[in-house]
């Protein structure tokens, strides 16, 4: 499961990286230490050189974060879809409350955040 939620959140990265440049690499990084962390290899903390530890790690973190609770929610959903966008919106209602940080984000990037991991959860998911 690490691993279908690390590319959850490595597309929606690629997606979101308008937002910051650095999204995609800083939440590969992030999705990468979980992954390893999960295999049971604890390793040395990597150093990330050259790269502004802001908003952009915050956002990596959350994004790898959020598709491992965004992946639970919907398979608990999948039981009860309906059509796609009502599952999309079903999972950005459920994740909203698990968002928390980076402050510098609005609202609307935060809603577009969620839309974004949301849709990629669902799409990652055969219809049946």
């Amino acid at each position: 499961m690490a691993t279908l939620a690390s590319d959850i959140a490595r597309r929606a990265a690629a997606r979101l990286a308008d937002l910051n440049p650095s999204l995609p690499d800083l939440t590969d990084r992030a999705a990468a230490r979980t992954e390893e962390r999960d295999a049971g290899r604890e390793g040395e903390p990597r150093r990330m050189r050259g790269i502004d530890p802001g908003t952009g790690i915050a956002m990596a973190s959350l994004l790898v974060s959020l598709a491992q609770i965004g992946w639970q929610v919907y398979r608990d959903l999948k039981a009860d879809r309906g059509e796609h966008q009502r599952t999309v919106d079903a999972l950005v209602s459920r994740l909203r409350p698990n968002l928390s940080g980076p402050t510098e984000l609005t609202p609307e990037q935060r809603d577009r955040l969620l839309r974004v991991l949301a849709e990629e959860i669902v799409a990652s998911h055969p219809t049946e």
